[in-house]
């Protein structure tokens, strides 16, 4: 299958970044090609904008040519997280754009590390609307599963528990210092993706219902 991932991708290396590339491990551990859509200057195959309305179009784009897409919920991208006046109304416009492509997209899923990634989404219309967009959600605990489902609105059908996988064979480097240039970005990406290929075969999702 050829899926299409979304959201922050290397380099610059940090914890959201990593939490796709865990999941670029998982699923291709199980067979999957795939491929990532994130930000310009990233290591990812598919570069765009990811944010906001922007984000939702490039993703509704791009996603129509692959068999599923995993969007990785994050505090700053694909959906924003927004304190400045009108910060309602950017995160409403957030999550009726992303729910609606969402719902025009084959085997959709969420990942969300955080349930409050998107700020003041749980209890909302506009959050609801979201949340149930998806064909599966991710999350990595009981405690967000609950969440999504008792505040968010999210289905309890939907929602599941991803497992806990060992650590990948990947070696853990953060090789991108002194990366400069289109040359030295696309040989890195080449050997970025072999070392995916190479990743550890175990790990899964357990069902939360």
């Amino acid at each position: 299958m050829r899926i299409l991932v979304i959201g922050s991708y290397p380099p610059p290396a940090g914890a959201e970044s990593q939490q796709t590339v865990e999941t670029v491990h998982r699923l291709g551990a199980e067979g999957n090609e795939v491929h990532v859509l994130s930000t310009p200057g990233s290591a990812a195959e598919v570069l765009g904008p990811v944010a906001g309305p922007a984000g939702a179009l490039e993703a509704l784009r791009v996603g129509r040519r692959y068999d599923a897409v995993v969007v990785q919920v994050e505090s700053a991208s694909p959906l924003r997280m927004v304190h400045r006046r009108g910060a309602r109304i950017d995160r409403a416009v957030d999550c009726f754009m992303w729910g609606l492509v969402l719902r025009r997209l084959r085997h959709t899923t969420l990942v969300v590390p955080d349930p409050d990634a998107v700020h003041r989404s749980l209890g909302g219309r506009t959050g609801r609307f979201l949340w149930n967009a998806a064909d599966l959600v991710i999350v990595t605990s009981e405690y967000g599963r609950r969440r999504l489902v008792e505040e968010g609105g999210a289905s309890a059908t939907r929602v599941a528990i991803l497992a806990v996988a060992p650590r990948s064979g990947r070696p853990d480097r953060d090789d991108w210092n002194g990366v400069r240039g289109a040359p030295a970005i696309m040989t890195q990406i080449r050997r970025r993706a072999a070392d995916d290929r190479r990743a550890a075969r175990r790990g899964g999702i357990v069902d939360g219902g």
